[in-house]
């Protein structure tokens, strides 16, 4: 996606507490770019993981 983790618009209640780039992990802020082919661990509340799941989604289909 290209988009630091910043300028994201999450739903409250969700936390992204790591990105594992290839064979690195990295543990985001603010400023962490995120790319296509990124696994990002999250935690959520409620139905927040469906909400994420659902934006993560899309954006992979407007990426290609």
């Amino acid at each position: 996606i290209g988009k630091q983790v910043k300028e994201l618009d999450w739903p409250k209640g969700c936390l992204i507490a790591s990105v594992r780039r290839g064979s690195k992990v990295l543990v985001p802020d603010g400023e962490t770019k995120l790319y296509a082919g990124d696994v990002l661990v999250l935690v959520s509340q409620g139905r927040t993981a469906d909400t994420v799941a659902q934006l993560c989604h899309s954006s992979n289909k407007t990426e290609k």
